[in-house]
């Protein structure tokens, strides 16, 4: 190693020799190996105190695995509700509905009209105020609105599905006419097929007797259906109906109408005429067997 030194004024080189040039650079690298030693050691061992409340703050290590948590972290929520509704779309597709609860019947459904939000909760609220799955697929457009939380997109998608149903459910019937009790009975026996429980049904005309939509009133247990009078009108009246004919079944062999179902019908028949409503005919069904009320002049007003 040689330097050319460069003279002074006085006619000196800066170094005397290549030693001393030696000694300074050592002596240069010491000083700030021990700064830079001194400095590191001070970051190392500080306390960061914070500013609120003057109390220390745990030292943490900054590297690529503490980011990692962090974003982890940060997004962990998000994930697992993403990856709830993927399992339970994947659920449906795999098994159908028919694996699901009310409740997560009510999830998937309102997955269409809220985007990101959990739907749980609101399931449950919908389930509390209307009482049942099938209650709430059938609620009004305005009743749903009642609920915290249900946003007008919710409560269209609800009404949206039963209206859905009900137009793919009148092309079946549209070319179906019930002008005569026969027919009227063959269908019901067909309709009710093999129904272990009492059902009634409301089956509403048009002018021509084509059937328009068929709506179930009440189910019951294995002997006896309730005869919602109160629920008939109010399907009725929404439909604006003028003409309707109402059918129930017997699981047994016995289609023969009790006491109760012929009081019960003549009582229905004097309420909707005052209405301008025709009953044209009470069903009642067993098996192959049918009875029409009508063909047994027990629709008379009492």
């Amino acid at each position: 190693m040689s330097y050319n030194s460069k003279p002074d004024k006085s006619g000196n080189s800066y170094f005397a020799s290549v030693n001393e040039a030696d000694k300074a650079d050592s002596e240069y690298d010491t000083l700030l190996n021990g700064i830079f030693d001194s400095f590191y050691s001070e970051w190392q061992n500080a306390d960061v105190v914070l500013k609120d409340n003057h109390q220390p703050k745990e030292k943490r290590t900054w590297n690529s695995e503490t980011k990692h948590n962090e974003i982890k972290h940060n997004t962990s929520s998000k994930n697992i509700h993403k990856d709830h509704r993927k399992r339970v779309r994947n659920k449906f597709l795999q098994y159908g509905l028919d694996s699901f609860t009310d409740i997560e019947v009510l999830e998937l459904l309102l997955y269409y009209s809220i985007p990101q939000r959990d739907t749980n909760e609101l399931a449950h609220k919908l389930l509390d105020k209307f009482g049942s799955l099938k209650a709430v697929l059938n609620a009004e457009y305005y009743d749903l609105m009642e609920v915290n939380g249900i946003s007008e997109v919710s409560a269209s998608l609800i009404v949206l599905q039963r209206e859905i149903s009900k137009y793919v459910r009148t092309k079946e019937y549209d070319t179906v006419t019930l002008d005569t009790s026969l027919k009227a009975g063959r269908f019901c026996c067909k309709y009710f097929g093999s129904h272990v429980e009492e059902s009634l049904i409301v089956i509403f005309l048009d002018y021509y007797d084509n059937i328009e939509d068929i709506v179930v009133i009440s189910n019951g247990d294995e002997t006896e259906t309730g005869f919602y009078t109160r629920k008939v009108f109010k399907e009725v009246l929404r439909r604006r109906s003028v003409k309707i004919t109402i059918a129930h079944n017997h699981p047994g062999d016995n289609p023969e109408p009790s006491a109760n179902d012929i009081s019960a019908t003549q009582r229905l028949v004097a309420q909707l005429s005052e209405m301008g409503i025709t009953l044209k005919d009470h069903i009642i069904c067993a098996g192959e067997r049918h009875v029409s009320l009508s063909d047994r002049g027990l629709l008379e007003k009492v």
